[in-house]
């Protein structure tokens, strides 16, 4: 009866820790909120940036499983679902073995909710891309490839 008992408990432990890992999607929860103030002394200057509307950000996110992929390209954000098709009607085109940043639908949601400015800024620093919203800044993105959902 313990052995019935304890390989029952095990079970149990083993099916919620996976259930909790795919309840994110596949790669789990990508993304990590600081400051703005903290993310300018980790990940260095503003090199580059296009802004979107929140709205339009919040919209398109509408349209995404789990994760949505962000890249500056010419100049021009690069907004696509993890399939790599366009979220934005302003087309860009994108290689398959083109480097793009993906983050967790749900932390670009918790950034946009959190702060709650109308514009949002997509921002090229020298090693990494992130995405601000008013004072909170979210980084921690996984390269895709070679991480891709």
């Amino acid at each position: 009866m313990k052995k019935i008992a304890c390989l029952l408990f095990t079970a149990i432990i083993i099916f919620t820790i996976t259930g909790s890992t795919f309840a994110q999607g596949k790669l789990g929860v990508v993304g990590k909120i600081y400051t703005k103030t903290e993310a300018n002394s980790l990940y260095g200057s503003v090199l580059q940036s296009v802004n979107i509307d929140t709205k339009v950000l919040k919209s398109a996110l509408d349209r995404v499983g789990d994760y949505v992929m962000f890249k500056i390209k010419d100049g021009k954000l690069v907004l696509t679902n993890e399939y790599k098709a366009s979220l934005t009607s302003e087309y860009v085109n994108i290689t398959s073995d083109e480097t793009m940043y993906l983050y967790s639908k749900s932390k670009v949601l918790e950034l946009l909710n959190s702060s709650g400015q109308p514009v949002t800024t997509v921002e090229l620093r020298s090693e990494v891309l992130t995405i601000t919203n008013g004072a909170t800044t979210l980084e921690f993105a996984a390269l895709c490839p070679p991480i891709c959902p």
